[in-house]
């Protein structure tokens, strides 16, 4: 579905992300981890269009996205959700998910989507006339990951959604998001708590000072000496 290939990004003369390379395939649950500032949201905003890469290349869906506009890679089927739990405060929460609808035209659709939402997020659902402004944390990161949804889009792209949380609140969250794999979206997460998400996922990516050390399976990184040392402090 998503197969990035040797890209590198500079901030001005500022190297970020070198010869970047991985793949996500369909009905995937692929996470990149590592340490604050390897460069982790940065391979996000580039597939989202948000920076461009000057070399490499973005192919989705076998067709290169590297120099797309964000809002034409939107349409293409690619939600991002970025960190920090970015709402409209001063809209309902019910508006706030019918903005994230915008590029759909069929109503009908937006409505069951809009109704999944509820299912999958029961509080929204009891709070959808209330502002975003009413919302705590974990309900704000919630409404941030059911909008990207209303796109109904074949990949979500997850920015640390458990960050800023509590345990309890977190966990939430991380299993909303397998619910969502389960129900067909192809996910790519980016996190810093590499121990919770690597159980889970299919595919993990070790992001290090902008380049990946370390790719396989979940439980395969988990049992690594290097990665056990490095950030599970073993």
């Amino acid at each position: 579905m998503l197969k990035v290939k040797g890209i590198s990004v500079r901030y001005d003369i500022i190297p970020v992300l070198e010869d970047v390379s991985f793949s996500v395939q369909e009905g995937q649950f692929v996470a990149i981890v590592g340490s604050n500032g390897a460069g982790k949201s940065t391979i996000l905003r580039t597939i989202s269009g948000l920076v461009h890469p000057f070399q490499g290349s973005i192919d989705f869906l076998d067709e290169p996205i590297q120099a797309a506009k964000p809002y034409e890679i939107v349409a293409k089927g690619i939600s991002h959700v970025p960190e920090g739990r970015r709402i409209f405060d001063k809209m309902t929460i019910r508006e706030n998910l019918l903005i994230g609808a915008h590029t759909k035209d069929n109503q009908a659709e937006v409505r069951n989507t809009l109704q999944e939402m509820f299912e999958l997020f029961p509080i929204l659902k009891e709070r959808q006339n209330k502002k975003g402004e009413t919302l705590s944390g974990g309900e704000r990161q919630q409404l941030a990951i059911a909008r990207g949804l209303m796109a109904k889009p074949k990949l979500l792209m997850l920015d640390e959604p458990s960050l800023g949380l509590s345990p309890i609140l977190s966990k939430k969250v991380i299993q909303a998001c397998e619910e969502i794999r389960r129900s067909g979206t192809t996910i790519l997460m980016v996190e810093q708590k590499v121990t919770e998400i690597l159980k889970l996922v299919d595919q993990g990516y070790v992001l290090q000072r902008g380049k990946i050390i370390r790719e396989g399976k979940g439980s395969e990184l988990l049992a690594s000496d290097t990665i056990r040392k490095a950030y599970l402090g073993l």
